[in-house]
């Protein structure tokens, strides 16, 4: 069982980087296409 909930927070943590990368590359895209 801790192994499990350790493999889902890593999971978790993982999802959390993914979206948070995406979100910088909108915005950096945002930018890009204003100027």
């Amino acid at each position: 069982m801790i192994c499990l909930t350790h493999f889902v927070v890593g999971l978790s943590l993982m999802a959390l980087l993914i979206v948070l990368d995406i979100l910088d590359n909108l915005e950096n895209y945002k930018i890009l296409n204003i100027i």
